[in-house]
């Protein structure tokens, strides 16, 4: 039985074969890779890295790309409360055949005026293979305070076959769950419950054979110095399922009309699995 609480690209071969078959994908032949046999290796969603870009608010057309290492810090920021969105999801490659319907878990904290409160949001998309999904400005959290050291939160993708699991997707697409948890200031006694239920959803999806997680993420956004700390400012921040390979952005530019990413020198869409985020002022 494969650990579900881990995504796919780290389960064992074996497993990873079981779990194809059951959702009836082609299980491509073994071939030799170095000093094993990985039959596996060329697929987007058994990458293991994460690269994370920026891309700042305003304008039009293609847009330069930075990484979150060379960003200004917003300092201003620190004591005001932000709006977090999901801005998009581009599926390259899951596992089985489109459209893909993909459970995304989103996770923080939020400083209230006496204690933190844990968060805890899900939602469902759909999105065909080598397609973007049709959302834009999705809410998260509204009203997440930033602290003097930043924000941080997680996410993961769970990729859902399971019909079993058409209740609860539609649950998550009523209008509790479709508006994002707004946040206020003082703590919140009904936030537990609703926290506790998303929780409940997400390990209930991942208990199903058919469902696996595909892409997590843990991101945490400061004001630090650091050569290797991401910064925080207002602006699109890109989240992408990568190989564990040197990366530089200088070769990707951000397409503001289709919000994706294309490289400069075929001009074609990258061909990886990526999120994108927003952060905008709360009002």
């Amino acid at each position: 039985m494969p650990n579900k609480q881990i995504p796919l690209h780290s389960w064992p071969a074996h497993e990873v074969k079981a779990y194809l078959e059951g959702i009836g994908e082609p299980v491509p032949a073994a071939r030799a890779r170095g000093m094993g046999l990985n039959p596996f290796g060329t697929k987007k969603w058994k990458y293991s890295g994460m690269v994370i870009g920026y891309v700042s608010p305003g304008g039009t057309g293609r847009r330069p790309v930075v990484g979150v290492q060379d960003v200004q810090p917003e300092r201003e920021l620190i004591g005001t409360r932000i709006k977090l969105t999901m801005d998009g999801l581009y599926v390259h490659d899951y596992p089985g055949g489109g459209p893909h319907r993909v459970l995304c878990e989103f996770s923080g904290r939020n400083q209230t005026d006496s204690e933190a409160e844990d968060l805890k949001f899900a939602c469902e998309v759909t999105c065909g293979a080598e397609q973007r999904a049709a959302i834009n400005g999705k809410p998260i959290f509204h009203g997440l305070v930033v602290g003097p050291n930043g924000i941080s939160f997680s996410g993961k993708t769970i990729n859902v076959r399971s019909k079993t699991d058409d209740q609860i997707l539609t649950v998550l697409n009523s209008g509790a769950f479709s508006s994002g948890l707004s946040l206020l200031s003082s703590v919140q006694p009904a936030l537990k419950p609703f926290v506790g239920l998303a929780t409940g959803f997400i390990q209930t999806a991942l208990s199903r054979s058919e469902n696996a997680m595909v892409q997590d993420f843990n991101l945490g956004l400061d004001f630090d110095g650091a050569a290797s700390s991401a910064r925080l400012r207002l602006g699109t921040y890109i989240v992408i399922q990568a190989p564990n390979a040197p990366w530089n952005w200088d070769f990707f530019e951000w397409e503001s009309a289709t919000q994706a990413i294309y490289d400069k020198g075929s001009g074609n869409a990258l061909r990886l699995n990526y999120m994108t985020f927003g952060i905008s002022p709360f009002m």
